[in-house]
């Protein structure tokens, strides 16, 4: 007899009849483990037909379907997988667990496929991003389609966002020439950092203008200094404003100085300045000049601001170079101020700050630490904390295993928590080493040098004190007689065009 197939449960078959073949799965066999499909098989049909996008979903990748990654496989479910079955392990260190990764590798090795099974296996929300399908050439359309992108993970949370061919969106902005380039980077940076804050702020009316290498706290400080004082705190991010449509851009800037009127006294803190207050005529192939007009728009309503206005402006940025000069003239960001690399002093406070909420052995002495950390910035500070914590809630997981007799906590069901004793979780000095192995300080040397160039023509005091000239200021030879002057002035009365 002519046999067709021989299937078991889960395989799939088709059935050619009339116009059109009929796919069908086997989802269960009566009895034993295999049947045979032949053409005298007769099939009754109950119940309604099983949706293949539902079947695909049971199909989807595992672990068990990844081969030859196991040391990346099992880096990656530490820093995914740990923070979405254990949140209060990190709860109880006092350190928020890491948000963001960089899988590289040759194209082919699997990147795809190990974030797929990641979240499969978690039940997170997978959000995929092709970085090519992010561009668009209308302006300001890429910037929508990534905030698109991260709204809807937001809503769908626990989510992993996977980001395929980041290059492609995400290029150094000192190798690009595209204005839209370096706009999608901030726009990326801004929605990674997830900030949206509102708060309270500080009183007079005034503009200053903070920039510091990356994660030095530019951020942070305007924060801090919001909730400390009585006025209200408006935060945008440049990105923010930045639209597809023709005028839109710069109706949002109006749109944000009019808020911050209407709730004066008031702070308005502008991160990531630089993506909007880019240097006119340098936005070659953006759309007609749509970064100089928001450039004019946000000069006109700096200027539109003061003390009758009550509202005091804060810019911020760590690519100060980029800026139009004319946002630092006198009257508008006149105020400068360099927040740099953290010093010694500085670096243990911030270890302090970071680690106070945290159970930290008594033989781990922080000034130590932060000897040892010279050139790195708060961020790395913080990385430095969480890579240790990390560390300890592997060794706590791995003592609960040995108590418990389970050979493999990690593939408990979510929710499902480490039982441990008092004093047990502590972050001790291996715990320190094994995060000092992976450190790493962001800013680079060249990166200060354009700091320090930037002040050299941007703060007087700084270039004098540099020149060898101090900072005690400018010896100015007065003369004795006060009325010098005097009489010339009078004798050009006449041609005075405003008396």
């Amino acid at each position: 007899m002519y046999v067709e197939e021989i299937d078991c449960t889960g395989d799939l078959f088709l059935v050619r009849g009339g116009f059109r073949p009929v796919e069908f799965k086997v989802v269960g066999v009566d009895p034993g483990e295999f049947v045979i499909v032949a053409p005298d098989t007769v099939i009754h049909c109950e119940g309604e037909p099983v949706k293949r996008e539902d079947e695909e979903r049971l199909d989807d990748v595992g672990y068990d379907d990844i081969g030859g990654c196991k040391k990346a496989m099992g880096q990656i479910r530490e820093m995914i997988e740990l923070p979405l079955r254990h949140p209060t392990l990190f709860k109880t260190l006092g350190v928020k667990p890491p948000r963001g990764v960089l899988l590289y590798g040759p194209p082919g090795s699997g990147k795809t496929l190990i974030a797929r099974a990641i979240a499969n296996e978690t039940g997170a929300f997978f959000f995929l991003i092709n970085g090519p399908e992010i561009m668009s050439k209308m302006a300001g359309e890429a910037e929508s389609n990534l905030r698109k992108a991260f709204e809807e993970a937001e809503k769908n949370s626990p989510a992993i966002i996977f980001i395929d061919e980041i290059d492609s969106i995400a290029p150094k902005r000192d190798k690009t020439s595209g204005e839209v380039e370096k706009r999608v980077v901030s726009q990326l940076l801004t929605l990674m950092d997830g900030i949206k804050g509102r708060g309270q702020a500080c009183n007079p009316p005034e503009e200053f203008f903070s920039m510091a290498p990356p994660g030095c706290g530019k951020t942070l400080l305007a924060k801090a200094v919001a909730s400390e004082c009585s006025a209200n705190f408006v935060s945008i991010k440049g990105p923010e404003l930045l639209t597809m449509w023709f005028g839109e851009s710069e109706a949002n800037v109006r749109e944000v100085f009019d808020k911050a009127r209407a709730a004066a006294p008031c702070v308005l803190f502008f991160d990531e300045l630089d993506s909007v207050g880019t240097a006119r005529g340098s936005s070659a192939g953006d759309a007609g000049g749509a970064g100089d007009r928001v450039m004019n728009q946000l000069l006109t309503e700096i200027d539109g601001v003061g003390a009758k206005k009550n509202v005091f402006f804060i810019g911020a940025t760590n690519r100060p170079e980029l800026l139009d000069e004319a946002l630092l003239r006198p009257g508008r960001l006149d105020q400068l101020i360099y927040i740099p690399l953290p010093d010694l002093p500085a670096r243990q406070g911030i270890l302090e700050a970071t680690l106070k909420k945290s159970p930290v052995a008594p033989n781990v002495p922080l000034p130590f630490i932060a000897q040892k950390t010279e050139g790195f910035s708060g961020a790395d500070l913080a990385e430095l904390c969480q890579r240790a914590a990390k560390a300890a809630v592997r060794d706590a997981i791995a003592a609960d295993e040995l108590r418990a007799g389970d050979d493999d906590a990690m593939d408990t069901t979510m929710g499902n928590e480490t039982r441990l004793n008092d004093g047990e979780l502590e972050i001790g000095r291996k715990h320190f080493e094994e995060a000092f192995a992976g450190a790493r300080r962001s800013v680079a040397g060249s990166d200060l040098a354009k700091y320090d160039q930037f002040r050299k023509k941007f703060d007087p005091i700084y270039m004098n004190s540099t020149a060898g000239g101090g900072s005690s200021g400018v010896v100015i030879n007065w003369p004795d007689d006060v009325g010098i002057g005097a009489s010339a002035a009078a004798a050009d009365d006449d041609d005075d065009l405003y008396g």
